[in-house]
């Protein structure tokens, strides 16, 4: 108990928390139904938080902005059970009563009961640090947060978006690049894994490639007599990769099967892209692919 009041408490970041909670706190305490000595009693104290709903066991799955990311799906949990806070409770009075029953705590010490709380409901979460699992506390009594928001808040993997400049980059015209932006926006890439961390990287190879894929999209687009260099056919397109040799087999173990990518395999990709962009919004998918149907494809 004295080593909490000494160390823990002590902390800048728990002594914020607890500052910044202190004026709804107050109000919140005087709601509770307080002894002669406007104190409140161990009995209370714990049917206060039953009736919050802030005692128990919470479970929350890890999040993530990452596609694919293998962490998704981990399970974490915060537990508050009523031993624990009523050893809190005990713990914080700085005048002990001779048995539990004849605990009460004032309004401060009542702050370093809430404290011991949430260090003890947020323990098993590593992410959430001492100040945090404080002020996580304060909030679940609130009602600012529950259980499953505070953990989340804390364990969420965030990943941030790429934005493209709106300037023009040197040697390139303003038309040209407002058309590249709008081409960019058309691109159907956040279902690929990894995104959104290599969005740039895309974004740039794209950008500093488009004047060669734009030739070579036109010149196997109109290769058909028929064919408009504006839309590539699924014929038009497998003449592209026999000719860049797409197809690949990589051998990197002589024990294992080669890993191999087939025209089959790009056949679905090619039809993923051209009802990328199609359907329910816009026209239906015609087996054909413009310009950035053709650079999801790639």
């Amino acid at each position: 108990a004295a080593e909490f009041r000494a160390k823990a408490m002590q902390q800048p970041e728990v002594q914020a928390a607890l500052a910044e909670g202190r004026p709804r706190l107050q109000a919140w305490f005087a709601t509770i139904p307080l002894d002669d000595n406007q104190k409140v009693g161990i009995t209370q104290w714990v049917s206060t938080l039953q009736a919050l709903n802030v005692l128990g066991t919470f479970t929350c799955m890890q999040g993530s902005d990452i596609v694919g990311d293998d962490r998704v799906g981990t399970e974490f949990k915060c537990r508050l059970s009523v031993p624990q806070c009523k050893a809190a409770f005990v713990n914080a009075q700085k005048e002990g009563g001779n048995v539990i029953e004849d605990v009460s705590l004032d309004f401060d010490e009542l702050l370093e009961c809430i404290a011991r709380c949430g260090a003890d409901k947020y323990r098993a979460v590593e992410q959430i640090k001492m100040g945090e699992k404080v002020g996580a506390m304060v909030a679940n009594i609130l009602g600012d947060l529950n259980e499953e928001q505070v953990i989340t808040k804390a364990t969420y993997i965030t990943a941030e978006r790429f934005t493209p400049a709106a300037a023009p980059p040197k040697g390139v015209s303003p038309e040209a690049h407002r058309e590249w932006l709008m081409t960019w926006e058309m691109l159907q890439l956040s279902a690929l894994p990894g995104f959104p961390l290599w969005e740039k990287d895309v974004h740039d190879v794209l950008a500093g490639n488009l004047e060669s894929l734009q030739s070579i999209f036109r010149a196997y687009a109109a290769a058909s007599l028929e064919g408009s260099a504006s839309e590539m056919d699924m014929e038009e397109f497998h003449d592209f990769v026999i000719d860049v040799g797409l197809e690949t087999k990589l051998q990197t173990n002589k024990a294992a099967d080669p890993a191999v990518y087939t025209f089959d395999q790009m056949k679905d990709q090619f039809t993923r892209a051209d009802k990328s962009g199609k359907g329910m919004a816009g026209p239906a998918a015609n087996s054909e692919l413009v310009l950035y149907e053709f650079l999801n494809v790639i």
